[in-house]
């Protein structure tokens, strides 16, 4: 039995039919959410249904995966544990769902649809790029949070308790109406939530800075609490973390560009070999196999 489904899962169309699946599933989850704000209680219904349906065909493909191929030689693929473990995350939100108290597990049911990066291949090299360059990723990682981490030292002893709701009137820019909002506002202006009390609120401020969401706000907004000579200081704080994050991050893609183009071309390259390697195996020349293309057949 196990050398019956060892060949099915190696069958060359197994794949095309599971590529197929998902792609309906990724249909079908869109026409979900336009039918939703329709028929509500309906369409939910259904979704929950078709949901489990599409669900028990994965479990199934990997059922038949792990034993045609052994669970050793299953897990060694790095797409395979890709889509265990997107298939797990699916299961478990799945089942989270039927109990109406946790919404947010709806948040794992689109991590299914994540299979359709491995129906195109430069998707899937650009995923394998990602596992081999995984080292260097946590290296840059910490190196943005050893910068985040400095400048928000500085700021928790400077910024401490600066801003508040109705603060900054005296603000450049007429910035304080973005501090008007109360606790209980629901308008958007309550940007004083943008601050140095503790050190997560310290990386959410400084992380707006990073991307530029209305970064002089909150720089003008500090600003104005201090006097003209220490608003000045304040302003080349948050000038001097914006240029070294800049030119911090423009160094770290430049390299995560190069080396994911590299990997890319050396993928490339071995995939050429592979498929030389394989024409000389069948006892096929690239010629041979260029003339039976062409339906000449063999040119012997």
């Amino acid at each position: 039995a196990q050398k019956a489904i060892h060949s099915l899962v190696k069958w060359r169309w197994f794949n095309s039919v599971m590529s197929t699946v998902v792609l309906i599933n990724f249909i079908f989850v869109v026409v979900i959410a336009l039918l939703d704000d329709v028929h509500q209680s309906r369409v939910a219904t259904v979704s929950m249904s078709v949901s489990f349906v599409f669900l028990a065909v994965y479990c199934v493909e990997i059922f038949l995966r792990i034993v045609g191929l052994g669970a050793v030689e299953y897990f060694r693929s790095f797409w395979n544990i890709f889509d265990f473990a997107i298939i797990a995350a699916s299961f478990t939100g799945q089942f989270l769902e039927l109990d109406p108290s946790l919404t947010y597990a709806a948040l794992l049911r689109p991590f299914r649809l994540l299979r359709l990066l491995r129906l195109k291949r430069r998707y899937r090299n650009i995923l394998n790029a990602v596992a081999v360059l995984r080292s260097q990723l946590v290296s840059i990682g910490f190196l943005l949070l050893v910068i985040y981490y400095f400048f928000a030292i500085i700021g928790m002893e400077a910024f401490y308790g600066k801003v508040y709701p109705q603060c900054c009137n005296k603000s450049l820019f007429f910035v304080g109406e973005y501090y008007s909002g109360s606790a209980n506002s629901t308008t958007v202006h309550v940007f004083w939530l943008n601050n140095f009390n503790n050190i997560l609120r310290s990386y959410v401020t400084l992380f707006e800075v990073m991307v530029v969401n209305n970064w002089y706000v909150m720089m003008e907004g500090f600003a104005s609490e201090f006097s003209s000579r220490d608003g000045v200081l304040v302003r080349l704080f948050f000038m001097i973390f914006y240029i070294t994050t800049l030119l911090t991050t423009a160094v770290i893609v430049s390299y995560l560009v190069e080396a994911f183009t590299f990997h890319l071309a050396l993928s490339s390259q071995k995939s050429k070999k592979h498929q030389r390697h394989q024409q000389q195996q069948d006892g096929l020349t690239e010629d041979e196999e260029q003339a039976i293309q062409n339906g000449k057949g063999s040119p012997l």
